[in-house]
């Protein structure tokens, strides 16, 4: 094996290698992103569980009722579990 050969193979090795740190980071991205979604839908939910808690007071508000069951169903749907 010639000079340029092992040149060209070992810059293909360092290829592949980069080629799957930028995989590993791209799925940490996605992972990250869902947390902070699911972050953001429970910072939501508690402001919503907040107002209501103050509205009950006087009267049932049936709109927080709904996106406060909303929040939860996004939840739900985003395989988000209290484990």
């Amino acid at each position: 094996m010639d000079s340029g050969a092992h040149d060209e193979t070992q810059l293909l090795h360092e290829w592949f290698e980069l080629v799957l740190e930028k995989n590993k980071l791209m799925r940490y991205e996605y992972e990250l992103l869902i947390r902070a979604k699911d972050l953001e839908l429970e910072d939501h939910q508690s402001r919503l569980e907040q107002k209501l808690r103050e509205k009950m007071a006087a009267t049932v508000d049936e709109g927080l009722v709904e996106e406060l069951l909303k929040g939860t169903d996004q939840k739900s749907r985003n395989g988000h579990s209290d484990n």
